[in-house]
């Protein structure tokens, strides 16, 4: 009994894969065959737009000239389009015949979709429902190509010529600094005799200074003095 259900099942199975694999067939079948009348329609109504327009300026000839070549080169063009206007309507009917057709494929596939993700949903409870839930699948691991390995690593020439350039920027940035050095070196003495200069200049002056004010004292005092004495002569006369 049990083996008959299995079957059973299995059938069903296959039953609805298969339903899906035709919905999609015939969908897609379809859609290139509407594709295509719509392509053919348009191409038949430029035909009898361009007939049309012809068998116009044909009959304004045939009417100004009267010739009989004129009036059949008329009928001719309005066989062509009636041609034409034959081939535009069996187009369209065929386009509706084949629109109707897509639009019933089309559900078709719509429950054939619904039917796989309700059968799937209804799957995972019955699995839950009874304990029988299907292993996990692991990620697959990543695959590193060959080339991005490559130019992760790179070669050990290219290291080696690194390392000599720079080497070659340090000795040159080592000379550059060299005589930047003794230039520094000689704004510093430079400094240091302009210091000695301006510090030489206020003991100067200082001494120049001391030599005024005892220039000025002995001044006074001679002032003083020869006031002194006349002061002495005055008191003597009297």
């Amino acid at each position: 009994m049990t083996n008959n259900l299995q079957d059973l099942e299995k059938a069903f199975h296959d039953a609805r894969a298969q339903f899906s694999k035709n919905a999609q067939q015939t969908f897609n079948r379809l859609n290139r065959e509407l594709q295509a009348l719509i392509r053919r329609g348009k191409r038949a109504a430029d035909k009898v737009k361009n007939i049309r327009k012809r068998l116009e300026a044909q009959a304004e000839k045939a009417a100004l000239s009267g010739s009989k070549a004129a009036q059949k080169q008329v009928k001719k063009l309005e066989q062509m389009l009636a041609d034409a206007r034959d081939e535009l309507r069996i187009t369209e009917e065929d386009k509706r015949r084949v629109r109707q057709m897509y639009n019933e494929a089309r559900k078709h596939l719509k429950k054939s979709e619904f039917l796989d993700k309700a059968v799937s949903r209804i799957e995972a409870e019955i699995d839950r429902a009874f304990g029988t839930k299907k292993p996990k699948k692991r990620p697959a691991a990543k695959k590193v190509s060959k080339k991005k390995a490559t130019a992760k690593r790179p070669s050990t020439k290219k290291k080696a010529a690194s390392k000599k350039k720079t080497a070659a920027k340090k000795k040159a940035v080592s000379k550059k600094k060299a005589p930047s050095r003794k230039k520094a070196a000689s704004r510093k003495k430079a400094v240091a005799k302009k210091k000695a200069t301006t510090k030489k200049k206020p003991a100067r002056k200082k001494k120049a200074a001391s030599r005024k004010k005892a220039v000025a004292k002995k001044k006074s005092i001679r002032r003083k003095t020869a006031s002194r004495k006349k002061r002495v002569s005055k008191k003597k006369s009297a």
